[in-house]
């Protein structure tokens, strides 16, 4: 299955997605939200990884604000008056995940540099996103995918770490974007713009 033709696979810079897909086509909002995450970070949370993250365009349902409920897992959520971001934190396990042949088409490969400054632009304190290898940010995996393919309502789903130095491939399988290296790193869901669900 290829990916939608409508949404071509290009290679860009990380700094220009920042600048444009966050900066720009969201006002803001979205760039606001994600340091608002970030502000409230802890030492606690060092080495934890996203399960999901989840923006929405448009008027919150929660007070504006940072709402943080800790457990064994933390989920988190930011609300401006233009959307709401939300994610969920784990401990991260390393461990053995089921290779399988890569699929899909190739889109990108994040340097550990491209890591480092998306993560210190942002704030984003984990040590996971620092070292020769990093593991690549949600927030900056959200912003890359979103500049591509732009919807009033975005859930990523994290299987696996992506690192820096591994080629991500795109494979659009019915409603769903999915992400791999050599084994599923992520699964995303996209509301487009002009839709009424």
């Amino acid at each position: 299955m290829e990916l939608d033709q409508r949404f071509p696979v290009v290679l860009y810079d990380v700094k220009a997605v920042m600048a444009l897909a966050v900066t720009a086509f969201f006002g803001g909002c979205m760039e606001e939200q994600m340091r608002m995450l970030c502000s409230v970070w802890k030492d606690a949370w060092q080495g934890m990884v996203m399960a999901e993250i989840f923006w929405k365009e448009g008027t919150p349902k929660a007070s504006c604000g940072v709402h943080v409920k800790e457990g064994r897992l933390i989920r988190l959520s930011a609300c401006t008056d233009g959307g709401e971001l939300s994610m969920v934190l784990l401990p991260f396990h390393a461990g053995k995940c089921p290779r399988k042949e890569r699929e899909g088409e190739p889109w990108r490969l994040f340097t550990a540099e491209e890591v480092h400054h998306f993560s210190d632009a942002l704030g984003d304190h984990n040590a996971i996103h620092q070292g020769l290898q990093p593991i690549v940010s949600g927030f900056q995996l959200l912003v890359s995918l979103v500049a591509m393919y732009p919807g009033k309502a975005i859930r990523l789903r994290f299987h696996h770490p992506v690192r820096a130095g591994e080629m991500v491939y795109l494979k659009k399988e019915g409603d769903q974007l999915l992400g791999y290296t050599d084994t599923l790193c992520f699964a995303g869901e996209w509301q487009r713009k002009g839709s009424r669900e």
